[in-house]
């Protein structure tokens, strides 16, 4: 994998033109991970937008100054929120208002931005905090889990009541190009990408990322689902269709090219936490939580600690359903992980 052309990222409030007609723009993100890369791609009449960023002040006035310079005359014609995260979807109902443009997003992130803006999850708490204190999970680092879904609603604006699903396998034009629409799983439920053939570019978004992985993780909406399943299996269909010199424009770090190494060394980091995971559970039963104390051992704040705990999951998740291990629950409803189904 090479950053494409040894790139520097363009400062805040800038943009720099990755491509013909494509420019790269950053926004900062109140997180660890400091930043969002968005992109604007040039077509007829103005610029369709690929991810909103963050919705606080600062973000929406780097939006106001790019529309009152930059772009000057021309608009936004499109806005296209890849998935429901919100330093993805965060500002796109309040962009797509502002600039009187369509919303594009698949049906699945969506419906998911809709209900989790609405707080339907927030009456299952109590199911919620059964669920992970059943794996170990101390009930602080459980509830500031909890706080997040609670708390979405407040990082996202009201997205409009209509929008343009995006289905994969179809071609969305934008700007004379045909980009061919992909789904993938695993990190979100239905992240859109798009990838254009002709002129190798590949918009990756969150999906392959270049020196970091996705946060992968299972939530308690879902307790037995294996988004890590789902996220491998995307990445081999992405290497399956897509080819190695492709410039990959990410949601995050730096555009590169060599998609192909990339996704080979993302595969063999969740392999190499699956065996260490396997070697945990052959030296005695043990929760999900134990296990992600062992695979995280280092200073974490709650929010981060939870965050792992799922990713822990996903990959115990992905391993029971591989028959890698087992699961022993006892009466008292905690659930032991194990190698040996017969040793507890």
């Amino acid at each position: 994998m090479s950053e494409a052309g040894a790139l520097q990222p363009p400062r805040p409030g800038e943009t720099i033109e990755i491509a013909e007609g494509i420019l790269w723009l950053r926004l900062p993100l109140p997180l660890r991970l400091d930043h969002v890369n968005v992109y604007l791609i040039e077509e007829e009449g103005g610029f369709a937008v690929i991810d909103t960023g963050w919705p606080d002040e600062t973000t929406q006035a780097i939006w106001h100054s790019l529309l009152a310079g930059l772009i000057g005359r021309q608009r936004i014609t499109r806005v296209i929120a890849t998935h429901h995260h919100p330093d993805h979807v965060g500002n796109a109902g309040w962009l797509a208002r502002l600039a009187e443009a369509p919303l594009l997003m698949s049906e699945t992130e969506y419906l998911l931005t809709v209900a989790r803006a609405a707080g339907v999850f927030e009456q299952a708490r109590d199911t919620y905090l059964n669920f992970y204190a059943s794996h170990g999970l101390a009930p602080a680092i459980a509830n500031n889990l909890l706080d997040t879904i609670r708390q979405y609603g407040q990082m996202v604006t009201p997205l409009p009541p209509q929008f343009t699903a995006l289905h994969a396998g179809a071609i969305l034009t934008i700007g004379g190009r045909n980009f061919k629409l992909l789904h993938g799983g695993g990190h979100s439920n239905q992240q859109v990408m798009l990838h254009c053939v002709e002129e190798k570019i590949f918009f990756s978004v969150d999906q392959v990322l270049p020196d970091i992985t996705p946060h992968i993780g299972v939530w308690p909406i879902e307790p037995d689902a294996s988004p890590l399943g789902l996220f491998l299996a995307s990445l081999s269909a992405i290497r399956a269709e897509i080819a190695d010199d492709v410039l990959v424009l990410p949601g995050h770090k730096l555009p590169f090219r060599g998609l192909h190494a990339r996704i080979a060394e993302i595969a063999a980091h969740h392999a190499a936490i699956c065996d260490r995971i396997a070697t945990i559970a052959a030296s005695h039963p043990c929760n999900v939580n134990a296990i992600n104390e062992q695979i995280f051992n280092r200073p974490l704040d709650n929010r981060n600690k939870g965050l792992a705990f799922s990713e822990t999951l996903a990959h115990v998740n992905l391993m029971l359903r591989q028959g890698r291990l087992q699961r022993a629950d006892d009466p008292a409803g905690k659930r032991f992980i194990t190698t040996d189904a017969g040793s507890r």
